[in-house]
């Protein structure tokens, strides 16, 4: 009997393997190695429009997400829950959901009163970032994201409270350009989940980025170190308003942007994406093989809330056997990805979430 059992494990040890990726190390019993990318799509930096201004207060805000949406972009607006609720706000809620959120306009939350919560005791800050985190779920808008009104979240007490809300990460602001960059060069992971910071775009003050010129200083840092930045609007293209930025300018920012290898993310789901990322576990266990095709059972898992962590991500595999012509994916609901291989390398994006996959490693035209 415990022969057979010392076979078995062997048996088990040989054909299934689980990795904490992207540190997969090399498998010379596997046709492939998988690595998850570090930005979506493979991009080199990731972006975060942002722009801190209440969705129906005036019609220049309609001209921006048009832009946006006319580059395929993505961008993120406050939400101050006091000021939508009441019968008189309902339908902009509903506008949301309909006309924006499905086109890749989210919402953060940015209290319920728009108010320095580092003034209140940890008790009274975590009541408003509560009913705000509750009031956005119960309008299914998805609460994930935070924004500290005037940048104010710089106590520890004031962070937690936010944490504690419900919100998984909270962005600040900050004056300094080498603090511009969050999780540049071979960082994985912000400094401070709960206080990201962000560049102050406008012409409000000299500490601002002023104009495209500017902030193109900015773009290219960002890619350079292969980080993620996050973009501070307040009145764009409104004069008169507080950080006034001509909407000009703000047309030479998305030019930029959509011109470089940069992933244009709402920051929820790149804070999620990193997050899976830095979970991810791959499961390989091996089924069979021929001269046509090798099969494999897949496992993606991060053991996150699934409802919540949303993102897929960016997986690459490389093949270790010239022959492999392309790589096909069927996953647990039955869909089908395939990819040419090039250069031994194919990349698909994939949802971890606990449940498996086949992958054929295929080395001929079959179908």
């Amino acid at each position: 009997m415990k022969l057979v059992l010392v076979i078995l494990s062997c048996f088990l040890i040989l054909n299934s393997c689980t990795t904490k990726a992207p540190s997969e190390p090399k498998n010379s019993t596997s046709d492939f190695d998988v690595k998850v990318l570090k930005w979506f799509d493979g991009h080199k930096s990731a972006v975060s429009i942002t722009y801190d201004a209440a969705w129906g207060n005036n019609p220049m805000l309609q001209n921006a997400v048009d832009e946006i949406l006319q580059r395929n972009l993505t961008m993120d607006f406050e939400l101050v829950t006091k000021n939508y609720n009441n019968p008189d706000k309902y339908h902009l809620i509903e506008e949301f959901k309909t006309n924006l959120m499905p086109y890749g306009i989210h919402f953060y939350g940015h209290g319920n009163r728009h108010i320095n919560h580092d003034s209140l005791s940890y008790s009274e800050a975590y009541d408003d970032f509560k009913l705000c985190f509750d009031l956005m779920k119960s309008w299914d808008l998805n609460p994930s994201a935070y924004a500290y009104p005037g940048a104010r979240g710089y106590l520890i007490r004031t962070q937690l409270a936010n944490k504690n809300a419900g919100f998984i990460c909270a962005r600040g602001a900050t004056v300094d350009p080498s603090k511009f960059y969050i999780s540049p060069d071979t960082k994985t992971e912000p400094d401070n989940w709960f206080y990201l910071p962000a560049v102050f775009i406008g012409t409000q003050d000299t500490v601002l980025i002023n104009n495209h010129a500017e902030m193109q200083v900015v773009f290219n840092s960002a890619l350079q170190k292969s980080a993620w930045i996050i973009l501070m609007y307040h009145s764009i293209g409104i004069v008169g308003g507080w950080g006034y930025y001509p909407f000009a300018e703000f047309i030479k920012d998305l030019d930029y942007i959509k011109s470089e290898d940069f992933w244009s993310g709402n920051m929820d789901m790149v804070a999620k994406y990193i997050k899976e990322r830095n979970n991810l576990v791959v499961q390989k266990t091996f089924l069979s093989s021929d001269s046509e095709m090798s099969i494999y059972k897949l496992r993606f898992s991060d053991y996150l809330d699934n409802e919540l962590y949303n993102q897929p991500l960016s997986i690459q595999f490389e093949t270790s056997d010239d022959l492999i012509q392309s790589i096909k994916i069927i996953s647990s609901v039955g869909t089908i990805t395939e990819k040419t291989v090039t250069n031994n390398v194919a990349s698909f994006n994939i949802l971890p979430d606990e449940k498996d996959s086949k992958i054929y490693l295929i080395k001929s035209n079959m179908n």
